[in-house]
């Protein structure tokens, strides 16, 4: 009889620390990169989840472009005290990551609409005018807050 309170102690132990095991809000164990953790979200998505993910990454990148390309930083909460951030890949790297098959569990149709999708996002956010980087002597010199914030966005364009 006390050999058997003892397993069952340790098997609701065990449970209780697979239970504890700090996961990001998408139900993800933190041991796994953010990056991982998406593409293997993503090939467990049905196609019509895909391209319904293609379609809201879209609008999302031409609400705020300049945002559009910074990867993003979540903040779990383990435990009620511990703190720990995680990278979330940006919505462009998450719509390139659609865009290529084997991220995508090997969906051609599903990499061939995120690449039309990219390619129509890119045509309405890319500007008019000629980019390019920044000068060594432009960037010696003193410049506004916007101008760096430009600079910055043209260059995750390029």
């Amino acid at each position: 009889m006390g050999g058997e309170k003892r397993r069952n102690k340790k098997q609701k132990a065990s449970k209780s620390k697979q239970q504890k095991t700090p996961q990001t809000a998408d139900g993800f164990s933190l041991a796994t990169t953010a990056i991982e953790a998406e593409s293997n979200h993503l090939a467990a998505l049905s196609t019509n989840e895909k391209c319904d993910m293609i379609a809201e990454l879209s609008e999302k990148i031409l609400e705020d472009p300049t945002s559009a390309f910074k990867e993003e930083r979540e903040s779990i909460t383990t435990d009620g005290t511990n703190e720990t951030s995680v990278r979330v890949p940006s919505k462009v790297q998450k719509l390139l990551d659609l865009a290529r098959p084997h991220k995508n569990g090997d969906e051609e149709y599903v990499a061939s609409l995120a690449i039309m999708s990219l390619l129509a996002v890119f045509r309405d956010i890319l500007p008019s005018y000629r980019l390019r980087m920044p000068t060594d002597a432009e960037r010696a010199g003193k410049i506004s807050k916007e101008t760096k914030q430009l600079w910055d966005y043209e260059r995750a364009l390029l």
